[in-house]
C-alpha cells in the first residue's frame, strides 16, 4: 500500500567472504545466533519469480488491462465484507471483476474476506472489531459464517479462501478466531478449497495456536504510513524481525507493499500514490528521488502553492531488496505476496 546498484551476484560473494570470516574468528563482533543465520539462509534464486501472488482490488479501474500482466502467480479477488446486519456483503464492482478476470488467472483464484462493514446510509467502518466478536460469538455462529463464505467461493469458481480478519486485540477473541479457523480448514478440505489466512505482523504468534493447513500471509508494510510521520513502509530491521518472529509457522509469506504516501509539513499523510503517480509527480517537477541506504526505499521533496510535501514509496528494485532481506532472516524460499497489482 508502498538506487543503490542491487547485484545479487556480488552480494553472494560478499556473504561469503563475511560468513568465512565469521567463522573463523573469535567472533566478538557478532552473537552466535547472527553466524548461524549468515551459515543457514536460503537464498532468493536469481531465476525466481518476484511475486507468488497479488491481491487485486474492486474499485481500480483498469481491471482487465492489470491482470492481463498476470505471469502465473496466484490472484487474490480484494474483497467481500458485511452490512451492518452482519450479513456478507459483495461490492458490485468486485461482482463485475470476477467476470473480467476469469480469462487471464493461470495461477490460483482466491477469495477475500474481510471484516469491513457497509453501513446502510453508505458509509463505512473498516477492520471492525465488534463484527467480528458477532461472527466468533459461538461455535454455532463460526458454522454460520463460513458456511456463507464458502458457498460464495464455490459460486464464484474460486480455488481458495483468504481470510483477512484484523485488529483482534484481546486474548479471548484470539482463542475464538483459532476455533473458527480450524472449522474453517476442516470445512474447506472437504470441499478442495485452500485457505489463506492474513496476519499482521505484531499478531501474538507466540502465544496462540493456529492450525496447520493454511498459509499465513504477514504484512510487512506498516512501518510508517497514516500512524505515523514520514518513512518507508518497511526497512532492514522491521523485515529481520519479522522473518524471524513468523519462522515457527509453516507455509509462510510474506505481503509487500509498492507505491507510497504522501506526508504534508506537519507530518499528515495527504494520500496514497501508486507508483505510477509518484512517476508523474517527479516529471512534473524534474525531481531526482534518493533512496534510503536502511530500507533501500527512495523519497523526495516537492513543493507546490499549497503545501511543502514528502513521499517515500517503493519501486521493484526496493522490493527486491525486500525479499532478499527477509530471505536472510527466513529458514525456507521465501513466497512473496504483492499489495497490490494496480500500483505494479
Amino acid at each position: 500500500m508502498k538506487r543503490v546498484h542491487y547485484d545479487i551476484k556480488k552480494k553472494r560473494v560478499v556473504c561469503l567472504v563475511v560468513t568465512l570470516l565469521l567463522i573463523t574468528s573469535c567472533a566478538k563482533e557478532a552473537p552466535p545466533h547472527e553466524i548461524d543465520l549468515a551459515i543457514n539462509s536460503t537464498k532468493v534464486s536469481e531465476d525466481a519469480p518476484l511475486y507468488d501472488s497479488s491481491w487485486i482490488v474492486y474499485w481500480d479501474n483498469n481491471v482487465e488491462e492489470v491482470v492481463s500482466k498476470l505471469d502465473g502467480e496466484d490472484l487474490i479477488l480484494f474483497a467481500c465484507y458485511f452490512d451492518d446486519k452482519g450479513e456478507l456483503f459483495i461490492p458490485e464492482k468486485l461482482a463485475c471483476m470476477k467476470e473480467n478476470v476469469k480469462d487471464y488467472a493461470k495461477g490460483k483464484k482466491y477469495l477475500s474476506f474481510v471484516n469491513d462493514i457497509q453501513r446502510e446510509d453508505g458509509t463505512s467502518k473498516q477492520k471492525d472489531t465488534l463484527l467480528l466478536e458477532k461472527i466468533l460469538e459461538d461455535e454455532a455462529s463460526m458454522t454460520s459464517y463460513i458456511d456463507s463464505i464458502l458457498n460464495t467461493v464455490n459460486e464464484w469458481e474460486c480455488d481458495g479462501v483468504e481470510i483477512d480478519f484484523e485488529k483482534i486485540e484481546a486474548a479471548r477473541l484470539w482463542d475464538k478466531y483459532e476455533k473458527f479457523l480450524n472449522i474453517l480448514v476442516q470445512k474447506a478440505n472437504i470441499q478442495e478449497k485452500d485457505v489463506r489466512v492474513v496476519l499482521a505482523s505484531n499478531a501474538p504468534i507466540n502465544e496462540i495456536n493456529l492450525p496447520e493447513g493454511p498459509s499465513y500471509v504477514v504484512m510487512c508494510y506498516n512501518l510508517f504510513g497514516y500512524h505515523s510521520g514520514p518513512g518507508p513502509k518497511a526497512d532492514k530491521s522491521f523485515l529481520n524481525q519479522v522473518a524471524q518472529r513468523f519462522s515457527t509457522l509453516q507455509a509462510v509469506e510474506f505481503a509487500l507493499a509498492n507505491g507510497g504516501f504522501e506526508w504534508n509539513l506537519e507530518g499528515k499523510v495527504c494520500r496514497s500514490l501508486k507508483e505510477q503517480e509518484i512517476n508523474a509527480l517527479i516529471k512534473e517537477y524534474d525531481i531526482k528521488p534518493n533512496r534510503d541506504e536502511e530500507s533501500k526505499a527512495l523519497f523526495f521533496d516537492y513543493e507546490d502553492e499549497k503545501d511543502h510535501y514528502t513521499i517515500w514509496y517503493a519501486d521493484s528494485e526496493t522490493l527486491m531488496a525486500w525479499k532478499e532481506i527477509l530471505q536472510s532472516s527466513y529458514k525456507d524460499p521465501v513466497k512473496i505476496s504483492l499489495w497490490r497489482m494496480e500500483g505494479r
